[in-house]
């Protein structure tokens, strides 16, 4: 059994995202160290002792959201995202946290929160990205513009 526990908190020690299991009222039961790490910059106070008033300056939306979840258990948001920092225009990425809040039973949540700055920026590159060939696309206008499939067929033009 000692060894099951050992193994457990391993893993908990060692999981890549936030996990944070809290009554219905926000007070923190038990909170994995990425979770702490994430929520420690935005608790005014320096405690983390409920996860709504950590989450209040950013995210007031999510104490309402569980309160109003209907269902006895289940999913009361996934992948809800929320700016923690504004950024540095061209030095430092605005921070966005990702955040899942499930219903476990009447008296215990759960939630999961992960970094997703990078992937934010990797999106609004691409976006940008996305913008740009379309502009180059649209703007040639003496040059045919056509895409094949593997077998040499065209597919598009312009």
């Amino acid at each position: 059994m000692e060894e099951e526990y050992e193994a457990l908190l391993q893993f908990l020690y060692l999981v890549p995202v936030g996990v944070v299991q809290f009554s219905p009222d926000g007070t923190i039961g038990l909170m994995n160290p990425v979770c702490a790490q994430l929520l420690m910059p935005l608790s005014a106070d320096g405690g983390l002792d409920n996860l709504f008033d950590a989450l209040e300056q950013v995210a007031p939306e999510l104490r309402n959201m569980a309160s109003t979840f209907p269902a006895a258990h289940g999913t009361v948001c996934d992948g809800h995202r929320v700016q923690v920092s504004a950024g540095i225009p061209g030095k430092v990425d605005a921070r966005m946290l990702s955040i899942s809040l499930l219903k476990l039973d009447a008296k215990r949540m759960m939630a999961v929160i992960s970094d997703v700055t990078q992937v934010v920026r990797r999106e609004r590159q691409l976006k940008q990205s996305e913008a740009w060939f379309n502009a180059v696309l649209t703007g040639v206008t003496d040059y045919a513009l056509m895409s094949i499939d593997q077998g040499g067929r065209v597919e598009a033009w312009n």
